[in-house]
């Protein structure tokens, strides 16, 4: 993603999310997600072109959620 090629970051990390340990752990954000308001934060400045932005839609696709994106 550093270098730019932000199209396999997403397809590289797409596959992380499949794993079950990554899934475990979408669990536990969507657990977090349902009891209290939750900030996802990277160094990355653009939404766009970051990992969080393939969290938070993997969690949406969990449950209803509100994503607002802060820069």
């Amino acid at each position: 993603a550093r270098a730019g090629h932000h199209a396999a970051m997403r397809e590289i990390f797409r596959a992380h999310l499949a794993t079950s340990a990554a899934q475990d752990a979408l669990a536990e954000l969507a657990a977090l997600v349902a009891a209290e308001r939750v900030c996802l934060l990277c160094f990355e400045a653009d939404p766009r072109h970051c990992h969080r932005l393939l969290v938070a839609d993997a969690l949406a696709a969990r449950m209803s959620v509100a994503i607002r994106h802060i820069h």
